[in-house]
């Protein structure tokens, strides 16, 4: 499976948690997965794992600039608790990795 986030001028960010479940469901089931970019829009915070207790959320939130999204439950689609901001950058420097990882399985 090949997985690329769109690059227009109107693309919407995606949450890391889509990626991974599709890189999930590739390993569990014997399926390469190639992750091939982020597109214009790269995860810069992602609280579970950089604020778990969240005392930096208060200084998150202000901090906030417009053109960055703070994805809180519910909002812009993405569902739960799984707050992650992404910032709008250009492709090249969203990179392709995936929890530090390049994925260049390619599909049989």
């Amino acid at each position: 499976m090949i997985r690329r986030i769109t690059t227009r001028a109107d693309a919407r960010p995606n949450h890391p948690d889509w990626q991974r479940a599709t890189r999930d469901f590739c390993a569990a089931n014997g399926i390469a997965y190639f992750f091939k970019q982020w597109g214009n829009w790269k995860p810069v915070y992602d609280r579970d794992a950089e604020d778990p207790d969240w005392r930096r959320c208060g200084e998150v939130e202000r901090a906030t600039p417009n053109g960055q999204w703070l994805n809180l439950a519910g909002g812009q689609g993405f569902h739960g608790e799984r707050v992650v901001r992404v910032s709008p950058v250009d492709k090249k420097v969203a990179g392709r990795l995936l929890d530090g990882v390049e994925h260049n399985g390619v599909p049989a």
